[in-house]
Formats: C-alpha cells, sequence, structure tokens
C-alpha cells in the first residue's frame, strides 16, 4: 500500500476522502473525524509500498481529500420528498449499503444503475427506480427518524 494507490482506488470508487491505516490497509468515505483528531505522531507508520512515507498507525488514519465533488444539490440532486412503501416497493431496487449508507452513495449506486429516483430507507438500504410516490407522501417526520449507518449526521 501506498498513499497514491489509495489515492487512486479511492477517487476511482468517487469518494471524497481517504485514509491509510497501519501501514497497509485503505480506507475510502465522504466524512472523517467520527473519533476526533490525534497527534501526528501517532501516525508513524512506514507504508509497506513506500518505506519513504507514512501511512497511519494502529486504529489512525492519514486522512486526504481525493478532490471528488460528491452529489449536492448543485450537481443535480433534488429533494422530492418523504413517501409512503409497502412491500410492493415504490422504488422496487433496493439494496442493503449498511454502513455505507449516506445521500451520495445511494444517489451513484442508482445512477450508476440507470435509475431516475433514489431513496433512502431505514437507515442502511438504497432504493432505486424511475418512477416514485405510488402510495403517497408521508410526514416528513417519518423520515427524519433512522439516522444513516455511514454518516451519522443525516437522516435515512
Amino acid at each position: 500500500m501506498t498513499v497514491g494507490r489509495c489515492y487512486g482506488l479511492c477517487k476511482k470508487k468517487g469518494f471524497r476522502f481517504f485514509g491509510v491505516q497501519i501501514g497497509k490497509q485503505c480506507w475510502c468515505g465522504n466524512h472523517y473525524g467520527r473519533y476526533g483528531r490525534r497527534d501526528k505522531r501517532e501516525c508513524r507508520y512506514q507504508c509497506r509500498g513506500d518505506k519513504t512515507t507514512y501511512c497511519g498507525g494502529s486504529w489512525r488514519n492519514d486522512v486526504y481529500a481525493t478532490g471528488v465533488v460528491v452529489a449536492s444539490k448543485a450537481a443535480g440532486v433534488k429533494y422530492v420528498g418523504c413517501f409512503k412503501d409497502n412491500r410492493y416497493r415504490d422504488l422496487p431496487v433496493v439494496y442493503t449499503a449498511n454502513y455505507k449508507t449516506t445521500k451520495a452513495y445511494c444517489f451513484r449506486y442508482c445512477r450508476a444503475k440507470g435509475y431516475r429516483y433514489f431513496g433512502l430507507q431505514n437507515g442502511n438500504a438504497c432504493t432505486c427506480g424511475n418512477t416514485v410516490g405510488r402510495y403517497g407522501r408521508a410526514s416528513s417526520k417519518d423520515c427524519a427518524r433512522s439516522t444513516c449507518k455511514g454518516d451519522k449526521r443525516s437522516k435515512c
């Protein structure tokens, strides 16, 4: 592992940030800092693929930006509302993304599959489809109950 290799892997997958850890691990994500900033001295493991650079530490990431801009309203993502669902899905494609579940991840997932709409459900699932609203609107409070597993600051 090297910083450059991790950068390439995470950028290719569309993530905003990447981190190298324990000299050999590469982690990608759109947020960082959940556990706080640590002293740089805790990130002194040499990269296995390049002994002249450091790649984090034990349970410590050296974090970098990829330069990728994640989907936002400016990128064409528009919130259309909170909608009811049932076992005959309103958005029929369901992908349980678990810890990866964020608005940006689900947007990219459904767009890559060619769907017009994406949704988030129960904090851990992306839903995709080409029409929305078959069962009507729900209260916005109903869509603010579950925290996204991939971004604890957002509701899914």
